[in-house]
């Protein structure tokens, strides 16, 4: 598959580790409660406030919706880190993201999409599930001097 040709055997462990932190992080039950939250949250809201405070309202638990996505990607990252090579994730990540670009480059799709311009804005607004690229990286490099220096304190 083009996943495990485009990775070195680094990249994919790092990477599945970072999965795996997922797992063992239980982020999945936790995404799935924190969503129904946030729908149970904006149903109430436009229910029981006015039009402008309901928004309000719908623009804070979506904010806060994304900081908890976003902390969990870093949680994964870090349990990587501490399983894995987190220099790896990082340039793995980078492997994926430049794949992914050219996904949708070959992919036709109208020079003008609604979708498109949301998920622009929302990324320039911090609405993201994911971090920032560059925080990514910072937080990673990181962890790859404190285990180096880890190591070179335990010879």
């Amino acid at each position: 598959s083009m996943f495990n040709s485009t990775l070195t055997l680094k990249e994919r462990k790092a990477i599945y580790a970072h999965e795996f932190g997922h797992i063992n992080h239980r982020d999945s039950i936790f995404h799935s409660v924190t969503k129904c939250l946030y729908w149970t949250t904006t149903a109430f809201t436009y229910l029981a406030f006015s039009f402008p405070i309901a928004l309000l309202i719908h623009f804070v638990s979506s904010m806060s919706y994304f900081s908890i996505s976003q902390i969990d990607e870093l949680l994964a990252d870090q349990f990587s880190a501490r399983h894995a090579n987190p220099l790896a994730l990082s340039s793995g990540f980078d492997k994926l993201d430049k794949l992914g670009k050219e996904y949708v480059a070959k992919t036709p799709s109208p020079s003008f999409s609604v979708s498109r311009m949301r998920s622009a804005v929302k990324s320039a607004i911090g609405m993201s599930t994911h971090p920032t690229d560059e925080l990514r990286k910072a937080y990673l490099a990181e962890y790859a001097n404190e285990k180096r220096i880890a190591k070179c304190k335990a010879c």
